[in-house]
């Protein structure tokens, strides 16, 4: 089985609503979106049809909202609630809003940051030791 995958560059956010619009009515599945940092944040709509995938990449600026696709795939609300809640990122008309409460977190959007900031962000956990059975001599 061979699969194939694309990464296409969206040059706007506006330009999101048309391009997902078009993968519906080609047969292309929506399986994830996610947010990450390169240089900046950006989203990636990836996207299914047969042995085939294909990643939407949009870079938000900062201020303006990204349209819900909610209204295409309408189960893409639970990635923007998520990616809204932890990134910070403002996703306009999301059919279910949670309104921040999808997760129980301690800080709002904590992965607002850049990635030079990450330790802040996920700090390492301290580890715990270890628990060991304790040797055949010691059981009796």
């Amino acid at each position: 089985m061979s699969e194939t995958q694309k990464v296409r560059d969206l040059s706007s956010v506006a330009e999101l609503t048309l391009v997902v619009t078009e993968k519906k009515s080609e047969g292309w599945r929506l399986c994830q979106m996610h947010a990450a940092y390169s240089d900046r944040l950006f989203l990636i709509y990836s996207f299914v049809r047969d042995q085939e995938m294909e990643n939407l990449r949009i870079y938000p600026e900062e201020g303006v909202p990204v349209e819900s696709i909610t209204g295409i795939y309408p189960y893409a609300f639970l990635y923007e609630n998520e990616i809204k809640e932890l990134f910070g990122v403002q996703i306009a008309n999301i059919s279910l809003d949670f309104q921040g409460t999808f997760y129980k977190i301690a800080k709002p959007t904590p992965f607002a940051k850049a990635p030079e900031e990450a330790d802040e962000i996920a700090p390492e956990k301290p580890k715990r030791p270890m628990k060991t059975a304790p040797k055949k001599e010691e059981r009796s």
